[in-house]
């Protein structure tokens, strides 16, 4: 005699019926209810192929199954196991018991889980690892809409919507992975994928998780996004982040309006906000600062409460920490900057050497060797680092020749035009010229030779 296995929602009943018994199954209609297997049950029931079989028996004892599989003449496959008492056959010293995967040809009906009723649930082993509850009447007189879905051991809970006092409330949550949005309570339209992601969430919603604990300890921060191992990991009620990649945003706890993409990208954050970094370990060190722009990998690297700064390229503005409003354009641009702010550096390499200076304006690559405190210059400098102006707050230094255009003095003697005639001769004789519209002046112009050899402006 063949033992026939069934499921329900106690565990496993058996048919001891004979298969050569069994009666004909051609006829049975593919659409029928009878060709669920039902795990809702009140009396236990055995269904092969839409076909009930009886007489049937629910098992007091451990059971395991030793697989057979069995072809009737129309080529369906049945149901064919033979049974394995443990208390009076121990396994592993019998001879030669075979185990492998059973077969069932159908299909499988459960009931959706509710608190009142937790049934339609697989477990592994004595763990919760499929199912789909909603809780049902709760006290307060709420019904949640429910719609969730709990793959992984121990995914989900059975209390969530308990304190609902809306219908969407512990709803339309989505979890695949063990403990993923384990403490739900209230929360709603999370979808949580990897191993203990969002965790520890409570009544935060819309909340999107993927990967190992990322949210982790999200309690009430709704609108977060996280890609990526450990992403957004200590956030709690922080909302409104966008984090891809693994540590990405991973310490943020209350920083809102945050979008990190790329591995450990604001990864010290803790309340900072509206930041955006993009590149690996892009504004990696970043804790409060906030209003910050990073676009390369390792760019405000070390900015820690500097805010209002704006880095593109790689490493650039790298060891700034606490300096504001400073802007860098090019990898390694502002490199060695700390505290200084308002500076402007565009170029690769360019701005080096300053270290707290304020202030500075600096066109043009590989501008070295800069003083530590620079402070309010204005550099221009061509490709390789040659400076060909230089303001230093009071006088302009320049390299090479200034060409004003083609005219003459003014009637006020200040320097409007160019020192060349049509015909190529000086227009302007050596000397200092004042400069000024009117009665105003604001400096003097020396010309020698017809070239421009100094600007000095006029001190108040």
């Amino acid at each position: 005699m063949t033992d026939n296995i069934m499921l329900k929602k106690s565990g496993f009943s058996l048919d001891h019926s004979d298969l050569a018994d069994m009666p004909d199954i051609s006829g049975v209609n593919a659409d029928h209810d009878t060709r669920y297997l039902k795990l809702d049950q009140t009396t236990p029931q055995s269904i092969i192929n839409g076909i009930p079989l009886l007489p049937v028996i629910t098992p007091t004892l451990d059971y395991q199954m030793i697989y057979k599989k069995y072809v009737d003449d129309k080529d369906q496959d049945i149901i064919d196991t033979y049974l394995v008492d443990h208390p009076h056959q121990d396994v592993t010293t019998t001879a030669s018991p075979t185990f492998a995967d059973g077969y069932f040809n159908g299909n499988i009906r459960v009931p959706s889980t509710t608190f009142a009723e937790k049934y339609g649930i697989i477990y592994k082993g004595t763990v919760p690892f499929i199912h789909d509850f909603s809780y049902g009447l709760n006290a307060g007189e709420i019904t949640p809409v429910g719609k969730n879905t709990f793959v992984g051991v121990d995914a989900g809970n059975f209390t969530m919507g308990s304190t609902a006092t809306t219908t969407n409330h512990g709803s339309y949550n989505t979890a695949m992975g063990g403990s993923s949005l384990y403490n739900n309570t209230t929360g709603y339209s999370n979808n949580a994928m990897g191993y203990a992601s969002l965790y520890s969430n409570t009544t935060g919603h819309n909340n999107n998780a993927m990967g190992y604990a990322s949210l982790y300890n999200n309690t009430t921060g709704t609108y977060n996004n996280a890609m990526g191992a450990q992403s957004l990991r200590f956030n709690t009620t922080g909302t409104n982040n966008n984090a891809s990649g693994a540590s990405s945003l991973r310490y943020n706890t209350t920083g809102s309006y945050n979008n990190a993409m790329g591995a450990q990208s604001l990864r010290f954050n803790t309340t900072g906000y509206n930041n955006n970094a993009m590149g690996v370990s892009s504004l990696y060190s970043n804790t409060t600062g906030y209003n910050n722009n990073a676009m390369g990998v390792s760019s405000l690297r070390y900015n820690t409460t500097g805010s209002y700064n704006n880095a593109m390229g790689y490493a650039s503005l790298y060891n700034n920490t606490t300096g504001t409003y400073n802007n860098a354009s090019g990898a390694y641009s502002l490199y060695d900057l700390e505290d200084g702010s308002n500076n402007t550096g565009v170029g690769y390499n360019t701005g080096r050497g300053i270290t707290y200076g304020s202030g500075n304006t600096i066109l043009g690559a590989s501008v070295n060797g800069l003083d530590t405190g620079l402070t309010n210059n204005i550099i221009l400098a061509n490709g390789t680092g040659a400076i060909k102006a230089q303001h230093d707050g009071t006088n302009w230094s320049l390299t090479g020749n200034v060409d004003l255009g083609a005219n003459d003095l003014n009637t006020t003697g200040s320097v409007k035009g160019v020192h060349k005639t049509a015909d190529g001769t000086n227009a302007v004789a050596d000397g200092n010229y004042v400069m000024g519209i009117g009665a105003t002046t604001n400096g003097t112009i020396t010309i020698k030779d017809g070239l421009i050899t100094s600007v000095t402006e006029a001190v108040d």
